[in-house]
């Protein structure tokens, strides 16, 4: 019978922010005596791009020179050992090993794609003398936080403009103007963005639609053999509404969309990077070019406190005596993670006593799972999914969750 390991983690869900502590305790059992090296734990983070290029070379002696071009990168974020056992003889039974690790500050937030991932895991490796080391793993989820209070321009409305000619010479028919426009400039999964469409259409052809998405742009950078770049777009909410704007007149829309679970923006740091935007798309009548724009917003962890929608009646600031005006946005103070967090000095968010905890749920917008070309097949965890922390508003039931892929 082989040996069993069991990890239990100081968290059910195995959630954690950058700058925490992850602790627990591994329970390993076996059947038989065991000479051993040593039994280590070890908590690595990383980060790995890998995807292949089909590529057409030059004739060589008169046929055509095909080759795969592979592209690769690799960063470690994190990669703390313990070793809990020295070497000697092991006896059959049950031994129960404590761990804690710290989480660097600078850890980016768990993610998965098509050509990579983020990911953290901790390892209990049993070195035994002159046969292949023992090894058992549990993936977690690392969060970095991002706060989308902090900067004051995530608080304010962005808005785009965009003029379109319809036909051409000689058939030219006049000009449409658009705009598009939302409240904030950062929201955080779970929250419902609301836009406003403004249509001037002073030409001669008629509009008769317009559809709204919300895309996830993933960037996976190669360093090996040398500098490529990969993007994934993918459709993660989208509204389509058929209502007619007609020629020289003028319409207004009104509309949102529900945000699923998304990972938090990267910036521009690392060899995955994640950014979003609001795009929109205009139908016209007849033989014309594609009119549309894009809107830049943030994706955070922290959500703006002026976002959180609150039931009308209800203040927005806490009252020590009368519990009963809360809002259902989740808050932050009250969930252990974010507690912890404030105690060991992370960067905590600010303390919204009036919202209720987040719920952490798994990405809807979740790629077909990586497979690390470095994993032996018996280790491999391409089952497990980061679990990101959701908002919710309220939303009476609806759900606009329409997920599309392409590659650019």
């Amino acid at each position: 019978m082989p040996s069993t390991c069991e990890f239990k983690l100081d968290r059910q869900n195995g959630v954690y922010f950058a700058g925490q502590s992850v602790s627990g305790s591994i329970l390993l059992t076996t059947s038989h005596e065991k000479r051993i090296r040593d039994i280590r734990i070890r908590f690595l983070g990383e980060a790995k791009v890998h995807w292949t290029e089909f590529r057409h070379g030059q004739k060589l002696f008169g046929n055509q020179v095909s080759a795969n071009s592979l592209y690769r990168a690799h960063e470690i974020y994190v990669d703390q050992v313990a070793v809990v056992r020295r070497e000697g003889i092991m006896p059959a039974g049950a031994y129960n090993y404590k761990f804690q690790f710290r989480i660097p500050k600078s850890c980016p937030t768990s993610c998965a794609g098509n050509h990579g991932h983020i990911r953290y895991i901790l390892w209990l490796v049993i070195a035994r003398p002159y046969r292949p080391n023992s090894t058992f793993r549990k993936p977690i989820t690392v969060l970095r936080k991002v706060n989308l209070n902090i900067s004051p321009r995530y608080k304010m409305p962005v808005e785009a403009e965009e003029m379109s000619s319809t036909g051409c010479l000689p058939c030219y028919s006049g000009r449409i103007f658009y705009s598009l426009r939302v409240p904030f400039g950062g929201y955080a999964s779970g929250q419902t963005l609301k836009y406003s469409l403004k249509i001037r259409n002073l030409s001669m052809t008629e509009i008769y639609g317009y559809q709204v998405e919300f895309v996830q742009w993933m960037t996976f950078i190669a360093k090996l053999p040398r500098y490529n770049e990969r993007k994934i777009r993918t459709v993660v909410a989208s509204h389509k509404k058929r209502d007619s704007c007609l020629r020289l007149s003028n319409r207004q829309f009104e509309g949102k969309l529900i945000l699923p679970s998304l990972p938090p923006d990267t910036g521009k740091s690392g060899i995955i990077r994640l950014k979003y935007s609001l795009e929109l798309e205009i139908f016209i009548y007849g033989c014309h070019g594609k009119s549309s724009l894009s809107v830049p917003i943030v994706i955070g962890n922290v959500p703006i406190i002026q976002s959180l929608h609150i039931w009308p009646g209800e203040s927005s600031t806490p009252t020590t005596n009368d519990n009963s005006n809360r809002s259902y946005s989740p808050a932050i103070t009250s969930t252990p993670e974010l507690a912890a967090a404030n105690e060991t000095g992370a960067d905590g968010p600010p303390a919204y006593e009036e919202i209720l905890p987040p719920s952490f749920e798994q990405a809807m917008a979740a790629s077909p799972p990586f497979i690390d070309p470095d994993d032996c097949g018996n280790v491999r965890d391409s089952w497990f999914r980061p679990l990101y922390p959701m908002f919710p508003d309220c939303n009476e039931g609806e759900e606009l969750y329409g997920l599309k892929e392409s590659r650019v």
